[in-house]
C-alpha cells in the first residue's frame, strides 16, 4: 500500500513514528522521531515525484499528534502489511462552528457552487469564497479559496 511505500522512503532520512494516510490518499501526515532527520527528509525529498506526481511537502503544527484526546476518539489499526497506523478522528459536531479552510492548487475553472456541493458531502458549508483578482473587465481565479 502507499502507507508501507511511503515509510521506505520517508524512512531513508531516519525513524519514523506515525504515518497517516486517508482513505482519499490525497494526503498524509509522516511522524519523525528526530527533528534533525524530519529537516533531512524534507529537504531530501520535497518536489520529488512519487509514483507520477511530486511531493509537496509542508511542516505540520507541532501538536498535530497530541497525547490526550481531548473530545477526539482515537484509534490505532494495521493494515495489511501488518503497520500500525494512528488516526484520530473528529466528528463534525466536534469542530467549531467558525472553523476556516484554507484550499489551494484549484483549478482556476472551479467555481464556489462546484467547492461546495464538494465539501458539503463531509457536513454543513457556512460560505465558500474563491480568491479572485481582476484582470481589464473580468474577474480571474487565483487558484485558491477558503471554506
Amino acid at each position: 500500500t502507499e502507507v508501507i511505500e511511503l515509510r521506505k522512503l520517508f524512512g531513508k532520512y531516519g525513524a519514523l513514528g506515525r504515518v497517516v494516510m486517508p482513505p482519499s490518499k490525497t494526503m498524509a501526515l509522516v511522524e519523525f522521531l528526530e527533528s534533525s532527520e524530519a529537516k533531512k527528509g524534507f529537504a531530501g525529498l520535497a518536489y520529488k515525484k512519487f509514483h507520477h506526481v511530486p511531493l509537496y511537502l509542508e511542516w505540520a503544527p507541532s501538536a498535530v499528534f497530541s497525547t490526550t484526546t481531548g473530545g477526539k476518539s482515537s484509534s490505532s489499526t494495521k493494515d495489511r502489511g501488518g503497520i500500525e497506523q494512528d488516526a484520530e478522528v473528529k466528528s463534525v459536531e466536534d469542530i467549531s462552528d467558525t472553523a476556516t479552510l484554507f484550499i489551494k492548487n484549484l483549478n482556476f475553472d472551479t467555481t464556489a457552487e462546484t467547492l461546495r456541493k464538494i465539501f458539503e458531502q463531509v457536513g454543513p458549508v457556512r460560505a465558500v469564497t474563491i480568491a479572485r483578482k481582476q484582470k481589464g473587465e473580468v474577474l480571474l481565479s487565483m487558484g485558491y479559496g477558503f471554506i
